[in-house]
C-alpha cells in the first residue's frame, strides 16, 4: 500500500464521494488534505503507476458497479496496469470479454517481463507482485485454451510458465504432464518426469497408465493403481463417470477432491482409449477401503458440501436421470415458467413507475393459485406489487439473477437464455432454477430478517441436504437440523446474541428454518411438512419434516 493507513482511509472516502476522476482531479484531491507528507515523501512524488495500484485496491473493496469506474480511471492514469487486468478478468461474467482481458493482461506482462527481465524477477518470485499477476493471468489463459479444447495452445503456455518459474509456485507441471499424455508426446512427457521426479497423486495415475499404454502390463499397472487411489480415493469414481468434469479447478491441494478433478478434467479420455483400462479402474474401485460411516465426513467432504456442493467430487451429486413428470407440477416451477411466458407474450413487458411487475399480472400470477394465502384471499394483504407475493417476488429475481430476463427502459424482456430455458424440458428447467438459487441468487433479498447473518443457511445447506438424505425418513424438526448445522459451523451461530425476547441460538434456528426449509427446500419440493406445534413460541421449531420422494430423485450421495 502507498500510503499510511489513515492516509489511505481518508483517500478512499473523498475519491469515492468524488465519483470518476481525472490524474489530475486526484492530484487535487490529494493537495487539499494540506502539506502533510507519506512515508516521508511528498505528495507529489506518488506516479501516476502508485495511484493507479491505489484505484484497483479500492476497487476490490467496493460493489461491481463503482468498481469498473475505479478500475477505468486506474487504466486512464497507467494503460499497463496489470492489476487492473487481473481484477477485470476475476470479476467479469462474460467468458469472451474474461478472455479478451486475460489476453491483453498477457500481452502486457510479457511486454513488460518477458524473455531474460522476468527471469531474473523469478528468483524474487514471491516478493514481486507484478510478475505474480502475469503468471497468474498466463495460468488462466491456459486454463480458458484448454476448456476451449486448444490443448497444444495450453501446452505451449504451461511449458513457458515453468521455463519462467522452474521451481513452478503453481503447479502447473500436473496440468502439463498429463496433458501431453492427451496429445500422446511421451517422449517429452519422459522428460519432465525425470526433472519432477516425484509420487503424487496424479503422477502414480499417470504411472498406471503407462504400464498399461507402454508395456501392455496390467499386473504392473494395477498395482500402481491401487497406489495411487489409495493416495486420493476421489479420483477413480471421476474416471468411471459417463464424461469429465467440464472445468479446472482454480486450485488445489494434494490428495484433495480439486486434485481429482483435475487429473480427471484431462485424463478422462486417456483412459478411454486403452482398452483394458476401464476394467481396471472397475476393478480398483471395487477394491478401494470401505469409506467412513456418512455421518463422519471427511474435512474434504464437509469443505464441498460448504463451498462447492455442486463439484464433481462432492458427496452431494445432482442426479442425471431426474425424469420430467417428476417435477413437472411443482407449483414453483410452473410459477416460473408462467412469469417467463407472460412475458414473452407482449415481448417487451412494462415495468411500473418503480420498476414493480404491473399489479395486473401480479393478480394473474396469484389467480393461478400454485401458492394460495389466507391473508391474500381475506384482504388483509393487498396485491399491490410482487413484493406482497413473496414466491412471484423469488421468481422475478432469479429470473435477473439467472439472466433470463434483461431490464431495457422500463421494460423487461426475455433474453436468449431465457426464451431457450422457457422452451426447456421440465427436468432441465427445474436443475437450471435449482442451481441458480442456490449459488446465484442472495437468498436474503427476500428474507424475514435481510439484517440477519447472511451465510445462515445459504452457506453449508449441502450439509443439511446431505443430512436430510440420510435421515429425512424420520419425521425430524427443523432445530434438530440447525443443531447438526451449527455443530458444524459454530462461526455462525456465534454471531447472533442474546436479547431480551430470545436466546442468541433461537434467532440463528429462526433464521436457519426460514432461509433453508421454507425458502428453499420447501420451494422446491425437497421435504414434506409433517406436524406443527401452535400457539407456541417455539412453534417454528415444532415443525417437522420428511424427506420429500423427489428429494432422492434430485440428488443422490456416495
Amino acid at each position: 500500500m502507498s500510503f499510511p493507513a489513515a492516509y489511505y482511509k481518508l483517500l478512499y472516502q473523498r475519491i469515492k464521494k468524488q465519483g470518476n476522476s481525472s490524474y489530475e482531479e486526484i492530484l487535487a484531491l490529494i493537495r487539499t488534505f494540506g502539506e502533510r507528507s507519506c512515508e516521508g515523501r511528498p505528495v507529489e512524488a506518488y506516479s501516476a503507476q502508485a495511484l493507479a495500484v491505489d484505484l484497483v485496491d479500492i476497487a476490490w473493496e467496493s460493489s461491481d458497479a463503482a468498481g469498473g469506474l475505479y478500475i477505468a480511471q486506474a487504466l486512464s492514469l497507467w494503460p499497463d496496469c496489470l492489476r487492473a487486468y487481473d481484477y477485470l478478468s476475476l470479476v467479469e461474467k462474460s467468458k469472451k470479454k474474461r478472455l479478451a482481458y486475460v489476453e491483453k493482461g498477457v500481452e502486457i506482462g510479457r511486454r513488460l517481463f518477458g524473455g531474460q527481465s522476468l527471469e531474473e524477477l523469478v528468483s524474487d518470485f514471491h516478493h514481486n507482485d507484478d510478475p505474480q499477476i502475469y503468471m497468474r493471468l498466463l495460468e488462466n489463459l491456459a486454463r480458458i485454451s484448454f476448456e476451449q479444447g486448444k490443448v497444444s495452445k495450453a501446452i505451449v503456455i504451461w511449458e513457458d510458465m515453468l521455463r519462467l518459474n522452474a521451481a513452478d509456485h503453481q503447479g502447473v507441471r500436473n496440468h502439463l504432464m498429463t496433458a501431453l499424455l492427451l496429445q500422446r508426446d511421451l517422449a517429452t512427457y519422459h522428460d519432465y518426469r525425470w526433472q519432477y521426479d516425484e509420487d503424487s497423486s496424479i503422477v502414480l495415475f499417470n504411472d498406471a497408465w503407462l504400464a498399461l499404454m507402454e508395456k501392455g502390463d496390467s499386473q504392473l499397472a494395477g498395482r500402481q493403481l491401487r497406489a495411487a487411489a489409495a493416495r486420493n480415493p476421489h479420483v477413480i469414481p471421476l474416471l468411471l463417470q459417463p464424461a469429465p468434469p467440464a472445468k479446472l479447478p482454480i486450485a488445489f491441494a494434494d490428495k484433495s477432491p480439486e486434485e481429482a478433478i483435475l487429473y480427471a478434467c484431462i485424463a478422462w479420455p486417456c483412459w478411454r482409449e486403452v482398452p483394458a483400462a476401464l476394467g481396471l479402474l472397475q476393478a480398483a474401485r471395487d477394491n478401494q477401503p470401505v469409506p467412513p460411516p456418512p455421518d463422519r465426513l471427511s474435512p474434504g467432504g464437509r469443505s464441498l458440501l460448504c463451498n462447492n456442493p455442486f463439484s464433481p467430487a462432492s458427496p452431494l451429486q445432482l442426479r442425471p436421470d431426474l425424469q420430467d413428470e417428476e417435477v413437472a407440477q411443482l407449483p414453483f416451477l410452473r410459477l416460473n415458467r408462467e412469469l417467463l411466458a407472460a412475458i414473452q407474450e407482449v415481448q417487451a413487458l412494462q415495468l411500473t413507475a418503480k420498476g414493480s411487475l404491473p399489479r395486473a399480472l401480479v393478480k394473474r400470477m396469484y389467480d393461478l393459485r400454485l401458492f394460495p394465502s389466507e391473508n391474500i384471499d381475506k384482504g388483509s394483504i393487498k396485491l399491490l406489487q410482487e413484493k406482497n407475493f413473496r414466491q412471484l417476488a423469488v421468481a422475478r429475481l432469479l429470473a435477473e439473477v439467472g439472466r433470463w430476463t434483461q431490464k431495457r427502459k422500463g421494460k423487461i424482456i426475455l433474453t436468449k437464455k431465457g426464451l431457450q430455458l422457457l422452451q426447456a424440458p421440465p427436468a432441465v428447467f427445474y436443475r437450471e432454477l435449482l442451481m441458480v438459487y442456490a449459488q446465484q441468487y442472495n437468498w436474503t433479498y427476500t428474507g424475514l430478517w435481510p439484517s440477519a447473518i447472511a451465510d445462515v443457511g445459504q452457506w453449508g445447506w449441502g450439509l443439511v441436504m446431505y443430512e436430510l438424505l440420510r435421515q429425512g425418513d424420520t419425521a425430524r424438526s427443523s432445530a434438530f437440523y440447525a443443531g447438526l448445522y451449527f455443530e458444524i459451523l459454530p462461526q455462525l451461530l456465534t454471531q447472533y446474541r442474546d436479547t431480551l425476547y430470545a436466546s442468541g441460538r433461537e434467532r440463528a434456528t429462526h433464521v436457519f428454518r426460514y432461509r433453508l426449509f421454507e425458502g428453499f427446500f420447501r420451494l422446491f419440493g425437497l421435504v414434506d411438512l409433517v406436524s406443527e406445534v401452535p400457539n407456541s413460541p417455539e412453534a417454528k421449531e415444532g415443525v417437522h419434516f420428511w424427506r420429500s420422494a423427489l428429494a432422492a430423485r434430485v440428488f443422490s450421495i456416495g
